[in-house]
Formats: structure tokens, C-alpha cells, sequence
């Protein structure tokens, strides 16, 4: 990204960007509930940010990668504002996503109509072909229901073949031990 991007809130327009990609993997969707997160919503020490109001219309907690925990640090907190993501007016926080995201896109040279919710498709995707069960996926994802989940089952296929051959070779030990005792 260019020496000249504006810096906002003490970090650079590449870092804020990048906090939204790093804490938005497991629980972003940018809708509104998100973007209303207060600093209260933060636990640094533990890794975790509050979303009171989730999609599913219930709070839960959601992991933040170290790499979040660390931009998040650097990001200073406004007098002004209780808000993480910070509007353009005082006290209130960011609405829209869309010219930080225009930023990002052509930053990463991202096609034109790929989506700020295709990172959800993406950091799941990811995750499931790097041996990421569809439990923890689900979790992380704070999906409503597994069935919503099981759009990758498709990427567990070597998973879910290394899987059959531990327990398979559990059974086969397990068999021959037993034969081994009766000899």
C-alpha cells in the first residue's frame, strides 16, 4: 500500500483495514451490531470481543487472533468516543464499511465485486481445508444452526479420511492387543 495512505485513530489506513480482516475472520459481518462495538465489548487479556446483539439476535463472545489483540493495542481510544470503529462524527461510531472496504480491495487487488462477507466464505474455507473441524468452524462463525455449516463439509474430505484411518487403526491395535492377551 502507498506511503501516502491517511492514518486514522494512530494507525495506518493498511492497519485499520487489516484489524477488520483479522477480527472480522471468525465473527465480522458488517452490519451494524459489529460496528457499534464499544471498547467495553474488548478483553484484551483474555483475546475476546463481546457482540451483544449477534445475527442470531443473542450476544456471544468471539476469539481474536493475536495479531488482532496487538493492532487493537495500537488503536488509541477517543475521548470523544466509546465506539472501536469511529465515525466521522464525534461519539458515534463508523456506519458504512464501503470506502474503507473500495480501500482494501484495491489494495489487495481483490476482483471488483468480491464481498466484505466473502472473508467469512474465505477464513472458513481455510480453515476446514486445514484440518479445522466443522464444530469449531460453526462456533467460530457463530452460525444459528450446523446445517448452515455444512456448505464445507466438501473441504473435509482429508479430514475426515485421516480421521477414519486413526480409528480405524485404534480398532486394529486395540483387536490385536486383545489377541496378543489370549495367546
Amino acid at each position: 500500500m502507498p506511503n501516502s495512505v491517511p492514518k486514522t485513530n494512530q494507525l495506518s489506513w493498511r492497519d485499520h483495514n487489516l484489524l477488520f480482516l483479522l477480527a472480522g475472520g471468525p465473527g465480522f459481518e458488517p452490519g451494524l451490531t459489529e460496528l457499534e462495538s464499544k471498547w467495553d465489548d474488548i478483553d484484551l487479556k483474555r483475546a475476546m470481543w463481546f457482540i451483544p446483539t449477534a445475527k442470531s439476535g443473542k450476544g456471544r463472545y468471539v476469539p481474536l487472533a493475536s495479531q488482532a489483540v496487538e493492532l487493537l493495542q495500537k488503536l488509541a481510544k477517543r475521548d470523544d468516543s466509546p465506539y472501536v470503529f469511529c465515525g466521522h462524527i464525534n461519539g458515534k461510531p463508523l456506519a458504512n464499511v464501503a470506502k474503507p472496504w473500495k480501500i482494501i480491495k484495491e489494495a489487495a487487488n481483490l476482483p471488483k465485486d468480491f464481498r466484505i462477507h466473502d472473508l467469512r466464505y474465505t477464513f472458513a474455507s481455510w480453515g476446514v481445508s486445514n484440518g479445522i473441524d466443522l464444530y469449531h468452524i460453526h462456533a467460530l462463525l457463530g452460525h444459528a444452526s450446523s446445517h448452515i455449516t455444512q456448505r464445507y463439509s466438501h473441504l473435509a474430505e482429508t479430514g475426515i479420511k485421516a480421521s477414519v484411518t486413526h480409528i480405524s487403526n485404534r480398532i486394529d491395535q486395540a483387536i490385536q492387543d486383545s489377541n496378543n492377551e489370549h495367546e
